[in-house]
């Protein structure tokens, strides 16, 4: 098991065009975002000379109120495609071709990254959709999201965590919390974050 270190240093921040950013802080225990509205991500590239491989990752998070989502549904459609909290793995593969008019975030991206990605695998909390399940993006088929397993802990922390059903090699990870498409506003801090080979 790796503990990846959430120091904000070891982040790039990037903002999607027209949307309020959502801040990161660290208040030296743990990772704090703070929603207002608002989505942004942090994107931590590996810099290694390849992939690292992992086949399960976890993290432990303490929130406040999450964005409502009527159902499974409306969770999987682009007007309620906010989480409380999602750790995304990009995963090692031929980067695709970007049009001129891509997004200034998939831009950013591309410049950041060490290593190239096809894909990007999510684990998302307090989802409508039942733990174990998974769904496209309706975004791209490119990103999948999988409602993670959650378990509360006697410190009142909860405990998120995703098997994959075989391994996966990763060259960077992605940390979001969102709220622009739910017009929602919450505060999660994270701790914790492990992948395991």
């Amino acid at each position: 098991m790796k503990v990846l270190p959430l120091a904000l240093a070891a982040f790039k921040a990037i903002t999607f065009e027209g949307v309020p950013p959502t801040a990161y802080t660290n208040d030296g225990a743990a990772l704090v975002a703070k929603v207002e509205h608002s989505a942004s991500f942090l994107l931590m590239p590996f810099d290694v000379a390849r992939p690292a491989r992992t086949l399960r990752f976890s993290y432990r998070l303490d929130s406040g109120r999450p964005p409502a989502h009527r159902d499974a549904a409306f969770e999987a459609s682009k007007a309620g495609e906010d989480f409380l909290f999602r750790v995304g793995l990009l995963v090692s593969g031929p980067a695709p071709v970007l049009p001129f008019f891509a997004p200034a975030w998939a831009k950013s991206v591309r410049e950041h990254a060490k290593l190239p990605a096809d894909r990007i695998v999510f684990a998302v909390v307090s989802a409508a959709h039942p733990a174990g399940t998974s769904w496209h993006s309706p975004y791209g088929d490119d990103i999948e999201l999988h409602a993670a397993a959650e378990t509360t802990l006697p410190d009142g922390w909860q405990a998120a965590s995703l098997a994959l059903p075989s391994p996966l090699s990763i060259v960077g990870i992605w940390l979001m919390a969102d709220g622009d498409d739910t017009a929602a506003t919450f505060s999660v801090r994270v701790k914790d974050l492990a992948v395991e080979p």
